[in-house]
């Protein structure tokens, strides 16, 4: 299975496994289960705006929220808002419930919660719901560009 997410990744010479699913998935327990790893190593990514209308992405561990305090502290806004779900394929290119980090829109500014610094590996969705990845947190969050910071709870 070729996908945008593992093209970009064989590009830049990372190395992941892809993890099929049974049937389409859209939740993190689900993605979890289905891809054999606990929650803690599922990157749930959450699209988020600012005030002036700027896309930040927000990743933490499947199995914690969103802290919207620690989001705004590490980004400097004041105020942030969730992406609504119907907005979320025209902006980023993939299903809701099946974003990946790898390959959104130049522009975004990726935050990436501390506790992933505790995982080894990390998995992804490949940008459709029948299949996910697993890779190094350390490469993925390299090629990300991401900015570490406590942003979940």
């Amino acid at each position: 299975m070729q996908t945008r997410v593992t093209q970009i990744l064989d590009d830049a010479g990372i190395e992941y496994q892809l993890k099929p699913h049974s049937r389409p998935v859209f939740t993190t327990q689900e993605a979890a289960q289905e891809r054999g790893v606990p929650e803690s190593q599922i990157v749930k990514t959450m699209i988020v705006e600012t005030a002036a209308g700027d896309t930040l992405v927000a990743l933490i561990p499947g199995d914690r929220k969103l802290d919207w305090a620690g989001l705004r502290r590490a980004s400097g806004q004041r105020r942030l808002t969730l992406v609504p779900r119907e907005r979320i394929p025209d902006l980023t290119g993939y299903p809701t419930g099946a974003i990946s980090p790898v390959g959104l829109p130049d522009g975004f500014t990726i935050y990436a919660d501390n506790a992933f610094l505790e995982e080894m590996m990390v998995s992804t969705s490949s940008g459709l719901p029948e299949a996910g990845l697993l890779l190094r947190r350390e490469d993925l969050f390299r090629l990300l560009q991401a900015t570490i910071a406590q942003i979940a709870k």
